[in-house]
């Protein structure tokens, strides 16, 4: 398969590796310094309802990416998802409803809903900067007329992001930039296999917490979280149709063809990024699975970003040097 990008784009990264950053603006109240009041005009443009969404057009029948690891008495669904994505896009079929039917309880990367106030302030602590500190002040003189710019055409003031770490700059405009394209958290699969758990009283687990998914973030050197920021903004003009190219290869199950996207031609310009994003966590959830496998009689549903499930540090590979081998069902 030819390669899905003319170019290469961040934007993909966040709604295949990592669940939406909350913004702290919602939840202001007793958390925010006064400065915080500029953040507000954000809240409509990142956070709020999605810009229109991409044209809807007839589309093949969904098949993203299924595996299953099993033993004697235990079966453990791995399914690739995107955290956002248009309303009305079509993502189930016939084998993963029936995978999720049988499971008794469904794994998310991480609890999103349950504390909006505590993963505000959470983001907030880590994701601002210290009172009296300025963005501008850790960027080249090229790098804030380049944020400005970029600003300007998301709709997020400079006031804003002044105020924020650089990769929470980097996060707030890729999060404004899929939202103008159409994409949102109710469209993404998360929020369905949600409202299928809750309807059939499924038990609800998670592979981590949303401080330790921050965390990863926080914890970047400030050399790659100024380079993450400038890659952001130099892929702004291709974030739309980059989007749509990768939400169709996924779909379709293309593994080879997101691996190389997402993680050879575009995580690869940021080792530290791939590291701390994808590669600690797939050994981490690989070692967290066959635990459950070993330990668990029955079925289970996980579901995480899909460049989790494809590439050579995938969890499947991790999983395989535990000697634990996986079949492909979708």
């Amino acid at each position: 398969m030819q390669n899905l990008l003319s170019g290469r784009c961040n934007f993909p990264v966040l709604i295949f590796i990592m669940q939406p950053v909350p913004s702290p603006l919602r939840f202001m109240t007793g958390f925010g310094r006064s400065s915080l009041a500029g953040l507000a005009a954000l809240w409509v443009t990142a956070c709020g309802q999605a810009g229109p969404g991409p044209e809807v057009k007839p589309a093949t029948p969904a098949q993203p990416g299924l595996w299953s690891v099993a033993d004697e008495d235990t079966t453990i669904y791995l399914f690739g998802t995107i955290h956002m994505l248009p309303p009305g896009t079509s993502w189930r079929s016939a084998e993963v409803d029936q995978a999720m039917a049988r499971s008794q309880a469904l794994y998310l990367e991480a609890d999103v809903v349950s504390d909006p106030a505590g993963q505000a302030a959470m983001v907030q602590r880590l994701g601002l900067l210290p009172a009296g500190e300025r963005l501008s002040n850790k960027l080249s003189a090229e790098q804030v007329s380049q944020l400005r710019i970029a600003a300007s055409r998301m709709g997020v003031t400079m006031e804003t992001l002044e105020q924020t770490q650089p990769w929470y700059a980097a996060v707030l405009i890729t999060n404004a930039a899929i939202r103008a394209a159409g994409y949102s958290t109710d469209g993404g699969v998360e929020a369905g296999l949600r409202d299928d758990a809750r309807n059939a009283g499924k038990e609800m687990r998670y592979l981590e917490t949303m401080e330790s998914q921050i965390s990863a973030l926080a914890g970047l050197s400030p050399e790659t979280q100024s380079a993450y920021l400038s890659f952001t903004i130099a892929d702004l003009d291709q974030a739309a149709a980059s989007l749509g190219q990768m939400v169709s290869a996924w779909r379709t199950g293309d593994a080879d063809g997101l691996a190389r996207v997402l993680i050879e031609d575009d995580m690869a310009r940021l080792p530290q990024l791939k590291e701390v994003l994808l590669d600690r966590r797939n050994a981490d959830w690989a070692r967290q699975l066959a635990a459950l496998l070993s330990k668990e009689p029955g079925e289970f549903f996980v579901a995480v970003g899909a460049a989790h499930l494809v590439g050579p540090d995938s969890v499947q590979e991790h999983l395989k040097t535990l000697g634990i081998e996986n079949t492909r069902i979708q």
